[in-house]
């Protein structure tokens, strides 16, 4: 990170006196943060105020212009001109340009990482009809279910050439559409609508989901190619090799899968320790038997029931499992939101998938012949299949636009009112309101920003690198590595699968050992590795904790509540450990939350998350430095406490 350097020929910087840029940026002792300035109000008391004073200028004789400076000096002379500044005109202009370049250059500088996948691919080619690697959307007319390596390798010529007419060659396992953007009526366009795709009969086909996405390039923060997720001062892979297909890791990672589909309607409430449900108890359990195998959170070196299905940053098992900002109302604007969904019947009847002709049909694409099945009273998300639908249907950055609200918000409006990150350079300014720049606009506009920058670096990782299959389409390797001996000699799958005892309950209540999904769709069609969502995650919530005090604590603002089992209640939480709930926690929590809610619905793996999170975080710090070149403000730059628990200051102002 560069320091910030004003030099006395930088003409960008005004020759105001040092001392006195000094004095006005130093916090006094009667200088109050409303956090209705930070809404950018614009109140009665303020217009009425101007208004005098436009009248005392007009006809008052009490209106003087000062003859003389406090020292003594003639009075400096009063700018005449309709455009001010410190430069305009052609400088600015230069000035804009070289800013532009300054920040290409800042970028370009940067290593370049290599991109190693886990070689599944190769391994498991068209001999095999490639039935390691991700191939949903595809024709799949083996008895196993595994695509056509034809179709593959069209798909993969596509990959390769980049051209847009290449992916229109790819064949598709459930219909036909039209070249042109004209559809014959049998393709499905609900997902581009922000919609699951809905049952119909005959079923429509589903669209590969924007494969030439990652190839775009973008005009702000390091390109997709050059990202970093781990470690980025030092390491030289951007994304590293997903496990591989028959790795005893890959085993471990869907047996969770199998027990979060077994526990999906457990409430949170019984995740504890002193009388936890059997079935998260068992869970635990078992995972905890793998040892490092398992990469999930752990309680003083054990998978205890508390910790189950919980993410992996920092404060992720401190307080409740749910994160504070899904439980609260969302103050927008006029409108209050309430955060009551729409909850599925917490019922076995809605798991899909579940024997092979359905997820057959899924598999080449088709949409579900079969739907949700809803509750009629909206509740409080409260099981991991309320979670599920959360994101399910959810508008890309939701979440954290609602958590941006309900921070940003005043108390006597909804909100919690959280103060702003303490280098926020308008919590020293007296007499200057931050509504556009470091204000709401700035925030908002933010997260729609890192959201589709994120989308892109992981679709990047997802398309043009890993192809790494769904944990459906091993679910169902799964279910024939177990009932047929050629299947099974063909997989060779890890033997830990033969033991799992949440793969010996799905098959009793199923009878098969599909992976059950939460959606009827299953996945959408786009490869699993990394996770839209966990990208999302990283990056909104990193945003959000550089643009509030993030150390500040949670009960501060709020008591700490979490659902009742039936989801129409709020309860009090009082644990020993809701003095270590803040800010920072909630926000780490509420990301983990969003990607692990796709992973208990059957729809990622944990390191689809553990990964993903990362990068989206380096997407968010990279779009804050590039910022750094645009400011006027003086500014030392967000402090940020990253996701490996350590304090950086992320964006300060910067000219070179």
């Amino acid at each position: 990170m560069s320091s910030i350097n004003h030099s006395d020929n930088d003409p960008e910087i005004s020759p105001n006196n040092e001392s006195q840029r000094n004095e006005l940026q130093q916090p006094t002792s009667n200088t109050s943060h409303s956090r209705r300035a930070f809404l950018g109000k614009v109140t009665a008391a303020s217009v009425a105020a101007g208004l005098v004073g436009l009248a005392t200028f007009e006809g008052s004789a009490q209106f003087q212009i000062p003859a003389d400076d406090p020292a003594g000096g003639a009075a400096p002379a009063c700018p005449a001109g309709c455009e001010e500044g410190p430069i305009k005109g052609q400088t600015r202009a230069n000035t804009a340009h070289q800013r532009r370049v300054s920040a290409a250059d800042y970028e370009f500088n940067m290593p370049i990482p290599s991109h190693p996948c886990n070689n599944d691919e190769v391994t498991f080619g068209s001999a095999v009809n490639f039935f390691a690697s991700y191939s949903k959307g595809m024709p799949h007319p083996s008895v196993f279910g595994e695509v056509d390596p034809n179709a593959y390798c069209t798909y993969k010529r596509a990959l390769a050439s980049g051209n847009p007419s290449d992916f229109e060659l790819i064949p598709l396992g459930c219909g036909a559409c039209q070249s042109g953007g004209q559809t014959s009526g049998v393709t499905s366009q609900s997902e581009s609508r922000l919609a699951p795709p809905e049952a119909s009969t005959p079923p429509q086909q589903r669209r590969l989901q924007n494969p030439q996405a990652g190839y775009n390039f973008d005009l702000e923060g390091k390109d997709y190619q050059q990202l970093i997720n781990r470690s980025p001062a030092t390491n030289t892979v951007a994304f590293p090799p997903a496990f591989t297909f028959r790795s005893d890791l890959e085993a471990v990672e869907i047996i969770e899968n199998y027990w979060q589909a077994l526990t999906r309607d457990v409430a949170f409430l019984d995740y504890n320790n002193s009388n936890p449900n059997p079935l998260v108890q068992a869970a635990a359990n078992e995972l905890n038997s793998y040892g490092l195998l398992y990469k999930g959170p752990r309680e003083g070196g054990v998978v205890t029931p508390r910790v189950y299905s919980r993410g992996i940053l920092p404060g992720d098992t401190i307080g409740p499992y749910l994160s504070q900002f899904f439980l609260r109302n969302i103050p927008y604007g006029a409108q209050t939101i309430d955060p009551r969904i729409r909850s599925p019947l917490q019922t076995n009847a809605n798991n899909f998938l579940t024997s092979f002709s359905p997820w057959l049909s899924i598999q080449n694409g088709c949409t579900p012949s079969s739907m949700t099945q809803f509750d009629s009273i909206p509740r409080y998300i409260r099981s991991a299949r309320d979670l599920a639908e959360y994101v399910h249907n959810d508008a890309i950055y939701q979440a954290y636009l609602n958590t941006a609200l309900i921070m940003m918000t005043p108390q006597s409006m909804g909100g919690l009112e959280v103060p702003l990150d303490p280098n926020n350079p308008y919590r020293n300014y007296c007499k200057q309101d931050n509504f556009v720049e470091f204000g709401p606009s700035h925030l908002l506009t933010l997260l729609g920003e890192v959201s589709v920058r994120a989308h892109k670096a992981v679709w990047y990782q997802k398309w043009q690198v890993h192809r790494r299959l769904r944990p459906e389409e091993f679910g169902g390797r799964v279910h024939f590595w177990k009932t047929n001996s050629t299947a099974r000699q063909r997989y060779q799958l890890s033997s830990l699968l033969d033991f799992s005892n949440a793969l010996a309950q799905v098959n009793s209540i199923y009878g098969s050992y599909f992976l059950p999904q939460a959606f009827p769709e299953g996945s959408p069609l786009h490869p699993s590795y990394g996770a839209g969502h966990a990208t999302l995650a990283g990056a909104c919530v990193t945003i959000l904790k550089a643009w509030f005090d993030e150390s500040q604590a949670y009960a501060n603002f709020a008591q700490p509540v979490q659902p009742s089992r039936d989801g129409l209640s709020l309860i009090p939480y009082n644990e020993a450990d809701v003095a270590q709930m803040t800010i920072k926690t909630e926000l780490n929590k509420l990301g983990s939350n969003v990607a692990i809610a796709r992973n208990h619905a059957g729809v990622h793996w944990r390191s689809d998350y553990t990964e993903s999170v990362f990068l989206g975080e380096q997407v968010a710090i990279q779009l804050l430095q590039d910022y750094g070149f645009t400011y006027n403000e003086d500014f030392a730059g967000f402090g940020l406490t990253n996701f490996n628990d350590t304090q950086q200051l992320v964006g300060p102002k910067r000219t070179t």
